[in-house]
């Protein structure tokens, strides 16, 4: 999965946290977690992870990528996180 943040003013904005809600029958792959490529693990509660204290620079962005496994009981379709 792949999260792009944009930040579309023209300053910068600090301690910002990230949430992700992930579906049921999908779990998070630990240690998969990069910010702009660098490893950065979520706090993990249930389905959902946080990244705090990030920051993004004015007109910037960044992004999140992370592995999920898919669970047996998934069915094929669209899933939103």
């Amino acid at each position: 999965y792949q999260i792009t943040l944009n930040n579309s003013l023209p300053v910068p904005l600090a301690d910002l946290s990230i949430q992700d809600d992930f579906p049921a029958g999908f779990r998070y792959i630990e240690g998969s977690a990069r910010v702009d490529g660098v490893a950065l693990e979520p706090t993990r509660t249930g389905r959902r992870l946080t990244w705090t204290n990030l920051g993004i620079g004015a007109s910037a962005s960044r992004t999140i990528v992370m592995l999920l496994a898919v669970g047996a009981g998934v069915s094929e379709g669209e899933f939103v996180n």
